[in-house]
């Protein structure tokens, strides 16, 4: 019988002489479809995108200097993930690696009450800053409010101001006002502007957006906009997001309103966000985006800010390093 070459893909196999059962006599043309072969094809697709985007695996913490006697220190925090159900204690290796700034998703439900308590206490002990930023997904599941609760007795605990954004894990109804106050505003710290939008934004919420930036008009110095989902991201770490969590998409839907807005005003803007479960920087115009990865995720990170003479510094800490006293 005449050997047949299984190849990659989806290919034609043409054998003079040989008659499958209800075909006619002679040489005949059927489509296959080879399994093994499409896994080979799709593992050189992953192969090719890692070589063009670059491949790593989240070993550690990135960290740079920080100047001494900044105007302004703030602390980002994003996608807590708090859970009372939560079982998951570690990150799979498959979700520490990192492809085009996209990674898995598994967050550390069971252990997340804990993470954020030593996060309070490295910010309380060592970091100190003016303001605290945290930009969504306070809990897992939106009808988990013993989780919602229990995370802002925690919260609490910081000894500076907090500006809270809200994140699509957040959908827990009128309990947010309850709990965290408005889903949007504007908070003024040192002469430095926070504003913060929910996840789901509407009319009102940019009338109130542009209202708040006109009263700030008057300060040129760097203004701060807190909010989970991402203004830019480089193609192939949204194709992915859609691809392997196709269920939110990692920009934001009113990002084009959100960006003329912002590119309109004097001054630098900072934007802060998550949402990705990554850290990603970019600077396109005035404004300067940082998205920080998930306190819920390993290596269990915070952002550090630092404005000093215009400028902005940023380093990363790992708090699940950090050793309890």
């Amino acid at each position: 019988m005449p050997k047949r070459l299984l190849t990659g893909g989806c290919f034609y196999v043409n054998v003079p002489g040989e008659q499958p059962p209800g075909s006619r006599d002679g040489a005949y043309g059927e489509a296959v479809l080879c399994r093994k072969g499409l896994r080979h094809a799709r593992w050189l697709f992953w192969v090719a995108i890692v070589c063009l985007a670059g491949f790593s695996l989240h070993e550690g913490c990135f960290s740079s200097r920080l100047p001494q006697n900044a105007e302004l220190t703030v602390v980002h925090l994003s996608d807590l993930h708090l859970s009372t159900r939560g079982r998951v204690m570690d990150t799979p290796w498959t979700h520490k690696i990192v492809v085009g700034g996209y990674k898995l998703h598994k967050p550390c439900t069971g252990k997340s009450f804990d993470l954020l308590e030593k996060a309070v206490a490295v910010v309380n002990g060592e970091i100190r800053p003016d303001a605290v930023i945290i930009t969504g997904d306070i809990v897992d599941c939106g009808n988990d409010g013993e989780a919602l609760k229990k995370g802002a007795e925690i919260i609490r605990k910081l000894n500076c101001p907090v500006v809270i954004a809200q994140g699509d894990h957040d959908k827990v109804g009128d309990r947010w006002e309850a709990v965290f106050g408005k889903r949007d505003g504007r908070t003024e710290m040192k002469g430095f502007s926070f504003f913060h939008i929910p996840f789901e934004s509407d009319a009102g919420t940019f009338k109130r957006l542009e209202d708040g930036i006109n009263g700030a008009q008057g300060h040129n110095r760097t203004k701060f906009l807190c909010m989970h989902r991402m203004l830019y991201t480089s193609w192939l770490m949204n194709a992915l997001s859609k691809r392997f969590y196709g269920r939110t998409a990692l920009l934001s839907p009113d990002r084009e309103a959100i960006i003329n807005m912002l590119g309109k005003t004097a001054g630098r803007w900072i934007v802060l966000c998550g949402h990705s479960h990554t850290n990603h920087e970019g600077t396109h115009g005035n404004i300067t985006e940082f998205c920080t990865s998930s306190l819920a995720e390993y290596p269990h990170e915070l952002r550090i800010l630092k404005v000093k003479g215009g400028k902005v510094w940023t380093s990363v800490m790992c708090v699940d390093k950090v050793k309890d006293e």
